[in-house]
């Protein structure tokens, strides 16, 4: 599931609480769609199990569906709808406007099997997804234009990454890896700058502290590693 405070901007800031409803995004009932609520919306139940959007997959034989939605990322430009970037059972990456539900703006297949997460930048403009495959791929995103274009991919030793999380300054990615190791990645040149080794089983989770100076990963040994690399102004990150 992905979850973002309305009229998020493209700095990734959050608005004061008050200002705009939750949004969360996850499959619908039809595993294959998405589906948008509201969270606290004045007049309504928040739990209510009837998304406020569904973004539905047509059927037509120019525009295959991509089977189940494995992934997805809420992301609101400043001056821009609401959008969302989701990743499927096929491989398939999507960018869709909430405003037009019934097929997405644009998509590219860029793995070979299920994408397993996907991410996007803080300023929108590239995203990161990780599938049962042996890749990590970075896309490059233009909502304006409704575009989403493959970038660069990353060749794994071992096939899997269950999470991938970008830092809120937009210059380094971090990955989850199937075979408990965590990859630190710079976000522009695609490359690989550390690769850390503590958990005894696959890492399901990674996410970098707001203020960039920590990484936490959490494992399905049960235990969750803490980082302290690369902070702010450190070289090789630009």
């Amino acid at each position: 599931p992905a979850a973002v405070p309305a009229a998020q901007n493209a700095e990734g800031a959050a608005p004061a609480v008050g200002n705009g409803p939750c949004l969360l995004a996850l499959p619908a009932a039809d595993a294959a769609d998405i589906g948008i609520w509201q969270l606290g919306q004045q007049g309504s139940s928040s739990s209510s199990s009837r998304p406020s959007v569904l973004l539905s997959q047509q059927r037509s034989q120019e525009r295959p569906r991509h089977g189940l939605c494995m992934a997805v990322s809420l992301v609101q430009p400043q001056g821009c709808a609401l959008h969302a970037v989701a990743g499927y059972e096929d491989g398939s990456v999507a960018l869709w406007d909430a405003r037009q539900p019934k097929q997405p703006l644009a998509s590219a297949k860029l793995h070979s099997e299920a994408v397993m997460c996907v991410a996007v930048s803080p300023d929108c403009t590239s995203g990161f997804s990780g599938s049962a495959d042996k890749y990590v791929t970075s896309f490059k995103l233009n909502i304006p234009t409704g575009q989403l274009q493959p970038s660069r991919q990353a060749e794994l030793p071992d096939p899997g990454v269950a999470d991938v999380a970008v830092r809120a300054d937009g210059k380094i990615v971090a990955s989850a890896g199937w075979d408990g190791k965590v990859r630190v990645w710079h976000a522009r040149k695609w490359q690989p700058l550390a690769l850390l080794r503590w958990h005894s089983q696959q890492v399901a989770c990674v996410q970098f502290s707001g203020d960039c100076q920590l990484l936490a990963a959490g494992g399905r040994d049960s235990h969750i590693s803490m980082w302290s690399i690369y902070a702010p102004g450190s070289p090789g990150q630009d």
